[in-house]
């Protein structure tokens, strides 16, 4: 019986810190043979930019967290390639709330970084 391997690689992630929607490469060997790539947070992504047999090319879930992404190559039982580096997803972040305590009804100023990726305060 004759089997012929074709071992996924992962070789680098670029960019290494990225937002929520934008675009991380993953290069490598045998991106071809990947259909999904599953983030830290295991939010699944199935769909790409594009693809070539040495780079893949995937937009970031809006849920995404820092932390190791997997590949899979999507067969019955899957060949499961991890990053040796965690992919960083920029997150918003507070720094100071004003004023603090706030009363019901009045306004609240919220500094911080990155907070336009903010979806909701609550």
């Amino acid at each position: 019986m004759l089997e012929i391997s074709e071992p996924i690689k992962i070789t680098a992630l670029n960019p290494a810190k990225v937002r929520p929607g934008g675009l991380v490469s993953i290069e490598g060997t045998y991106m071809n043979l990947v259909k999904e790539v599953v983030f830290a947070n295991k939010k699944s992504v199935t769909t790409f930019q594009s693809q070539t047999q040495t780079k893949l090319e995937v937009k970031v879930p809006d849920d995404a967290q820092t932390g190791i992404i997997v590949l899979s190559n999507g067969e019955a039982e899957p060949i499961l390639v991890e990053s040796e580096t965690a992919l960083e997803v920029t997150l918003p972040s507070i720094v100071r709330l004003a004023p603090n305590p706030v009363k019901a009804g009045t306004e609240l100023t919220i500094e911080g970084a990155d907070l336009d990726l903010t979806k909701e305060v609550t």
